[in-house]
């Protein structure tokens, strides 16, 4: 039982810090081109 609990437990933490990386992403992006979009 300790075994298979400590195989889903490896695949789960590297997704979380996975999931607040990609909004992080593109809240930069359009970030860019609103940059040349004032001057």
């Amino acid at each position: 039982a300790e075994t298979p609990a400590a195989a889903i437990a490896t695949p789960v933490a590297p997704v979380a810090p996975a999931v607040p990386a990609a909004p992080a992403a593109p809240i930069t992006v359009p970030a860019v081109p609103a940059a040349p979009a004032v001057n």
